[in-house]
């Protein structure tokens, strides 16, 4: 068991390796801004003399204004203003109300100018969100005004001719503000052939449905994750439907858990759906109680097999034929994984329960089979080993 344990903990710790992503775009970290406030990105060969001196130095009396006004000059180089603009998000909470304003009002700015760079872009829009947001978290505007730019927000969004950065932070900045009228252009961007095509596109939008519409976001993440051939997009969606938490869901993740074996999706997001699957296994009308069947295999924490186990056998009781059979099928798989003694024990606990039910027949024998297998145990000759 420990072993097996072993291997599955294994298992996770690749897919989060290959999944970072996902759960930083999920949670709203944002590398750039929590790295150290004076170091300066590693690919920032063109800041200029003026703009590193604010960046690297101490902070000031001055340095919010004089940040500002760089920032907004466009005489500046991108990557110049980009640090700039990540600078000013980082000091974000030690600034005063009239400088968040006044920061939130340069973002939004550049954010709708076309003449700026699409990497410029793409990082206001993302800081205006942010910014918005804590803005009406500490109080100082009202949702309204948090969320005065949701027009602009869809339409970057439906603007297919802007660069994918700019549709993403977009669609980020949506999943941030809790922007629920953009839930339809989020389900057409799922469908339109075009859009599928890019992964951070489709990955975006799953992560802001989900996020916005909840469970009513379930059919179009559940599309995605049936169709698409991108494992990363797999993993993504994935990771929607584990948000989602429903017995459709678990079905939908143990379905399609084939697809992509070597990237341990179903291992990793149905462990911490737990209570879905419990639920569901209480249920013998459930539609999806063979799914949540299934979905047992992949409940490895310690004291999930004692809650599962029980459930398990209940429904060898009391459940339709095909139940009983899927139901029969995990126990005796979790048999196979004890020791000799002790699976002839569970074997027994088994047997107990089926072996008057003639439509069970089949595994009644088998197990009786299985009950009647000796162990063997090796002879230790005394016959001396010869010299060689």
């Amino acid at each position: 068991m420990k072993k097996e344990i072993f291997v599955k903990l294994a298992i996770v710790s690749i897919f989060l390796f290959n999944t970072t992503t996902i759960f930083s775009i999920a949670l709203g970290v944002d590398n750039q801004t929590n790295s150290s406030q004076n170091t300066l990105p590693e690919n920032a060969l063109n800041i200029s003399p003026e703009v590193r001196e604010v960046i690297t130095g101490p902070w000031k009396q001055d340095s919010f204004d004089k940040s500002m006004r760089l920032m907004a000059d466009s005489k500046q180089s991108v990557d110049s203003r980009q640090s700039l603009m990540a600078k000013l998000a980082n000091k974000r909470r030690q600034l005063n109300t009239a400088e968040r304003t006044q920061f939130l009002y340069e973002t939004s700015k550049i954010a709708k100018d076309t003449n700026e760079s699409p990497k410029l872009r793409g990082m206001a829009i993302r800081e205006m969100a942010r910014t918005s947001l804590f803005m009406y978290e500490t109080g100082e505007i009202t949702k309204e005004q948090a969320r005065s730019e949701k027009q602009f927000l869809i339409e970057t969004i439906r603007d297919k001719q802007l660069e994918v950065q700019q549709r993403c932070s977009a669609i980020n900045a949506i999943k941030t503000l809790n922007i629920t009228e953009a839930n339809e252009t989020l389900e057409n961007l799922l469908v339109d052939p075009n859009d599928l095509k890019n992964a951070e596109i489709v990955k975006s939008a799953c992560l802001a449905l989900v996020r916005i519409a909840g469970n009513e976001s379930f059919i179009a993440i559940c599309r995605i994750h049936a169709e698409t051939d991108d494992p990363n997009v797999f993993n993504t969606s994935a990771y929607c439907l584990g948000q989602i938490k429903t017995p459709k869901s678990v079905a939908t993740l143990i379905s399609n858990d084939k697809r992509f074996p070597d990237v341990g999706t179903a291992t990793f997001t149905i462990v911490d759906m737990e209570e879905v699957i419990y639920d569901t296994l209480s249920n013998p009308n459930n539609t999806d109680l063979i799914s949540a069947i299934d979905a047992t295999e992949h409940l490895w924490r310690p004291g999930q097999k004692e809650q599962y186990m029980p459930l398990l056998y209940d429904l060898l009781q009391s459940a339709t034929l095909d139940i009983r059979k899927s139901a029969v099928e995990r126990l005796l798989n979790e048999s196979q994984k004890l020791s000799f003694d002790d699976e002839k024990l569970e074997l027994s606990k088994i047997l107990n329960i089926i072996e008057e039910q003639l439509d069970l027949v089949d595994y009644a024998d088998y197990i009786k089979q299985k009950l009647s297998a000796k162990k063997i145990v090796p002879q230790i000759s005394n016959m001396p080993v010869p010299n060689i």
